[in-house]
């Protein structure tokens, strides 16, 4: 008899157990969302930074380094979320592991 399907006679235990884990998809997708994020708003703020270079009166320069201001700040907050995203993934596991300590006691 594995270890896991101890004192469950009659029930796949091993298949209940696994299913207490979030999926690896998941949490995959959470921190590729999360990811992602700040390299698309990175692809804005070149973009605005060539715009810059470009600019031909002072007005137009103002307006556009606003602009990659607002996305740094943008930027940084997005890159918070990743560490959000990645506590969140850990906590949901550790949640779940002792969900399941709880059940093997």
């Amino acid at each position: 008899m594995h270890v896991l399907q101890r004192g469950r006679p009659g029930k796949d235990f091993n298949k209940e157990c696994l299913s207490l884990y979030p999926t690896e998809k998941w949490a995959d997708d959470m921190v590729v969302s999360a990811e992602k994020a700040p390299v698309d708003t990175k692809e804005q703020i070149k973009a605005l930074r060539r715009q810059a270079r470009q600019a031909v009166t002072l007005e137009e320069q103002h307006e556009i380094q606003q602009k990659i201001q607002k996305l740094g700040k943008q930027q940084r907050r997005q890159r918070h979320d990743i560490c959000r995203a990645e506590d969140e993934i850990m906590e949901k596991r550790d949640s779940l592991i002792e969900s399941l300590e709880r059940r093997l006691a």
